[in-house]
């Protein structure tokens, strides 16, 4: 089966807006609750509970009553997938290492201030209002279009999902249509992404046909939407593409800007898609930057405070991968390749810790007396 997803963005000021809000914040808590017992559970050597210990215990809880019982399972739900997904990414981990970027982290918690996506499967859905042409959530004032031919045994589930500056809600159903199963584990594909052709896929197998999906309408569209501006606040001209799923703004679901400084004989939608796939690598910057040298963590508001944080981030993230990739580290503070960023600065912590036992070890007095001025007794 395939799935479709229709989406609504929710801005502030819509009528739905402080709904959206209040039931994301209230599954946000519920996550974080339901969290924080199932890690102290796993901390202590008792184990996790299942989705329904949880529900059992958490059903008569202020956050649970704040949004309809079958969302909140849901909710618990997520905290049971996350915990499964870690025992078999910790085991995989232990077969082999070189598949991760380091070790799986236990679930957390989600941000104090943040919003939890919530779902509506289709027993939370009214039926009754589905045929008479609306989707309405569960206890709630949403009530969305039901696309033309759509049959409630399609539906799968309501989401409203937390976007920076919106909500989007998404309408997920089932198309209908089939995929295809091969069981022949010894077949082979390969993809050749173009322009003229968006991608033709041929097989290993000469009996089954080669498909080619034609990217002349993508093309076209593309190159029309590419236009040189003038934006008032930037000096000289700025080359914007505008890339949607349909042909005018009004039928788009979809719809992505990108603007660059490069001139208009560079920026080709060849151009585009090639530079455009090169993010991955600053994705990959991101998660490492944020997750472990402490990107986001800043305490501070003013632009040069900021940019101090950045800086120091940026020096530590360049030091780690310098190490990492001429192997300095490696010489000296580990028995094994350090092939990801992760392993060269656990190496590394390795080596301040040592160093700081090693003097420790010699300078006792010293640390006992800094102690000491602080009003504070080491012995």
């Amino acid at each position: 089966m395939a799935y479709q997803v229709e989406q609504h963005q929710i801005k502030r000021g819509h009528q739905w807006w402080d709904y959206c809000a209040e039931v994301c914040f209230a599954s946000k808590n519920l996550f974080n609750t339901a969290q924080y017992t199932n890690r102290q559970s796993f901390i202590y050597g008792c184990g996790v509970l299942t989705q329904a210990e949880l529900d059992k215990m958490f059903n008569s809880d202020i956050h649970y009553k704040q949004i309809p019982a079958k969302v909140s399972q849901l909710v618990l739900k997520q905290i049971s997938d996350s915990w499964q997904s870690y025992f078999k990414a910790s085991s995989a981990w232990k077969l082999d290492s070189s598949k991760f970027t380091g070790k799986p982290k236990m679930p957390g918690y989600l941000d104090r201030g943040g919003r939890n996506l919530i779902k509506f499967n289709t027993q939370a859905i009214g039926a009754k209002a589905f045929k008479s042409g609306v989707i309405v959530p569960s206890k709630s004032p949403i009530e969305l279009p039901v696309k033309p031919g759509l049959k409630f045994e399609s539906m799968v589930e309501v989401r409203i999902v937390p976007k920076t500056g919106c909500y989007v809600i998404e309408v997920v159903y089932d198309d209908g249509s089939k995929l295809a199963h091969i069981n022949d584990t010894g077949l082979a594909a390969a993809i050749d992404v173009g322009i003229d052709n968006l991608a033709t896929i041929v097989f290993s197998d000469p009996k089954i046909q080669p498909i080619a999906i034609n990217g002349k309408p993508l093309k076209s569209e593309n190159q029309w939407m590419n236009k040189e501006v003038e934006i008032s606040q930037l000096k000289g001209k700025r080359n914007i593409a505008i890339v949607m799923n349909a042909s005018t703004f009004s039928q788009a679901t979809d719809i992505d800007y990108f603007i660059t400084n490069a001139s208009t004989s560079i920026v080709t939608p060849e151009w585009i898609v090639n530079t455009y796939s090169q993010r991955n690598w600053v994705e990959v910057f991101y998660r490492e930057a944020k997750g472990w040298l402490g990107l986001k963590e800043y305490q501070v508001r003013d632009k040069r405070s900021l940019l101090r944080h950045f800086t120091l981030v940026f020096c530590a993230y360049t030091f780690i991968l310098w190490h990492q990739m001429t192997g300095g580290l490696r010489r000296r503070w580990a028995s094994k390749p350090l092939n990801t960023f992760t392993e060269a600065l656990e190496a590394f912590r390795t080596a301040m810790s040592y160093r700081f036992f090693d003097w420790l070890t010699h300078n006792r007095d010293v640390f006992a007396a800094y102690k000491a001025s602080l009003g504070y007794i080491w012995a």
